[in-house]
């Protein structure tokens, strides 16, 4: 029998927070792990060609200069639906042109529209957590952090 002193009561508020946070969590994981494996992939989505690595590191910079810059004027208008569609499409979009095609330079603009949906779902979930408690903050930074450890160890392993 549940006491109102005792920490196992299943009270509904709890577990919905415990659930927010767990999303977030996931959010900040799915969302950039893309990221972390365009880095880790750079060498091999160059091979052989003569374009320096340095170049991917500007294939990664300049999306997301334009995104983070122009996107909060215009994305305040869509609902979170339209942004998270958005966003999955460019993330799966980037990686079929990575994976898919040959060519160097298609392979490069497929790690820029990678990036863009790295960009959007950073400035959408974080945006969202405005919504929910406090510590879905928290949740979705540690995500980019697990991420950050996780991409490069799922590339390599």
């Amino acid at each position: 029998m549940d006491k109102p002193g005792d920490k196992t009561t299943n009270n509904p508020k709890e577990l919905e927070r415990t659930r927010n946070i767990a999303c977030f969590f996931l959010l900040g994981v799915v969302s950039w792990i893309y990221n972390e494996i365009s880095l880790a992939a750079a060498e091999d989505v160059l091979a052989g060609s003569i374009i320096p690595t340095t170049i991917i590191i500007i294939a990664i910079a300049v999306p997301v200069l334009g995104v983070k810059t122009t996107a909060p004027w215009f994305l305040q208008r869509c609902s979170y639906l339209h942004k998270s569609c958005a966003v999955v499409l460019l993330l799966v979009t980037g990686l079929i042109v990575v994976v898919a095609v040959q060519n160097v330079h298609w392979r490069l603009f497929g790690i820029s529209v990678i990036e863009s949906g790295v960009s959007f779902s950073e400035i959408t979930f974080l945006a969202l957590t405005a919504s929910y408690q406090e510590v879905t903050v928290s949740a979705f930074v540690a995500g980019i952090g697990v991420a950050s450890l996780l991409g490069p160890l799922y590339y390599t392993g």
